[in-house]
């Protein structure tokens, strides 16, 4: 009677998973395809403004110091925020029975694979409006996987490889190397921030675990002209 118990217990959190991860699929290409509608860009929206400004030290062509300021993500979009949220939320309700530690790996799972396969199907046309919203939604992958690196999907990091490529494929190589640890940074700052609100998916792995250095004290990584 226990294992029948059990196994209609799997079957129903079975069902949950896949429910809840579609969901969150949906979601996320809805807020994809919001990106490359006028009404989105008419309306004043502006990726940069959700920027972060970062006053640095860079080297100068004639050996000095000059100070700069550059810009980088300070958190994800709010339609990947959501779907995370959304996700976490739904765990809290489920209250009886209580899903257990492999139910939670599932549903990272399920919800890693939807994500990569929503960016993967994502119109090109998302990708010629700036570098900007490159940038952006090249940090948004990198966040979303960070609180799901709980999956247990095989070959999917191959996977995230190539859909970054793809997304900052049009960015300037110079200006993504000189981006890579501050938005490494950055990111790290974000999961810290969200990984309280975000408790189930984030206690599946734990990433990022010292808390990361303030944007403005970080090492210089290139010189620039």
């Amino acid at each position: 009677l226990v294992e029948g118990l059990d196994g209609v217990r799997r079957m129903g959190h079975g069902m949950w998973v896949d429910w809840i991860a579609t969901i969150g699929r949906k979601e996320l290409e809805q807020g994809i395809k919001n990106l490359e509608s006028e009404a989105f860009w008419m309306s004043g929206e502006d990726i940069v403004r959700r920027w972060e400004e970062v006053d640095m030290q860079l080297d100068s062509e004639d050996g000095g110091v000059r100070r700069d300021t550059v810009c980088v993500p300070a958190c994800v979009l709010p339609h990947s925020f959501a779907v995370l949220f959304n996700t976490c939320s739904a765990v809290h309700q489920v209250v009886d029975p209580p899903l257990g530690s492999d139910t939670l790996h599932l549903l990272a799972t399920k919800l890693a694979v939807e994500t990569v396969e929503a960016y993967e199907k994502m119109p090109p046309s998302v990708l010629r409006h700036s570098d900007q919203l490159c940038v952006q939604l090249a940090f948004d992958l990198d966040f979303t996987m960070d609180v799901l690196a709980g999956h247990e999907a095989q070959g999917l990091e191959q996977r995230v490889e190539r859909v970054r490529g793809a997304i900052t494929g049009g960015v300037d190589p110079i200006d993504l190397s000189f981006l890579a640890p501050l938005l490494e940074t950055a990111r790290k700052r974000a999961y810290h921030r969200a990984s309280v609100v975000m408790g189930p998916l984030v206690q599946l792995k734990r990433l990022h675990t010292r808390a990361p250095a303030s944007l403005p004290s970080l090492p210089k990584p290139i010189n620039i002209p």
